[in-house]
Parts: structure tokens; C-alpha cells; sequence
């Protein structure tokens, strides 16, 4: 759930620690959902190819947790202030989608 309040943030941290526009905030979250539609079907085809002997959710639940983290981590401690602008914040933003892609395909085991 901490990942989801800090990604309700993320406008904020974008006009406030980037110090991009409100307006064009909203124009970078949209196109990145927009890239989102790319990206998953893409990582379908990574995702079937994924076979270790630890299995395959485990695998990539944790790549996506971790990529999630460290895109959170750039856009919310690393790189506010740094001059990074729209560029920056649109970059560890698309890296978080990826990392959310990953997370949210991999099924959950269930529990009968």
C-alpha cells in the first residue's frame, strides 16, 4: 500500500521536486499509461520465457518489486532538486511502469 500512496504523490514531487507544470504533469502521466499499452504485451513475451529453478513467480515478483523501489526511490529522494526537469521525472516514471507491469502480471498463487 506504500507504493500505491507514494505513486498518488507522484504529481506532486513532479511540479514541486522536478518543478515541472501541473499542466504538462498531467500530460506526462497520461502518455505514460499510453506506454503502458506497449509495454505489457511486450513483457508477456519476456514473462514466458522466464523459467528458473526457483520458478517463475517468485523471480518476477521480486525483479518488480525492485524496480518499483528503485524507480520510487529516483523520483522521490534522488532526483528531486537535481535539475533532472521533465526528462528525469518522465524516465524513473516509465521505469516504475515497467516495474508495476512486472509485479501486476505475475499471478498470485491461490489458496485452496
Amino acid at each position: 500500500m506504500s507504493v500505491y500512496s507514494l505513486i498518488g504523490l507522484a504529481s506532486y514531487t513532479a511540479s514541486l521536486g522536478f518543478g515541472i507544470a501541473t499542466a504538462v504533469v498531467g500530460v506526462i502521466l497520461t502518455w505514460t499509461r499510453i506506454i503502458d499499452g506497449i509495454t505489457d504485451p511486450l513483457l508477456a513475451f519476456v514473462y514466458d520465457r522466464v523459467n528458473t529453478r526457483f520458478g517463475k513467480i517468485r523471480i518476477l515478483l521480486i525483479t518488480g518489486y525492485i524496480i518499483e523501489a528503485l524507480a520510487l526511490m529516483a523520483m522521490f529522494v534522488w532526483g528531486p532538486g537535481k535539475g533532472l526537469g521533465i526528462i528525469g521525472f518522465t524516465l524513473f516514471y516509465i521505469i516504475y511502469v515497467i516495474g508495476y507491469t512486472i509485479t501486476n502480471m505475475t499471478p498470485l498463487p491461490s489458496i485452496r
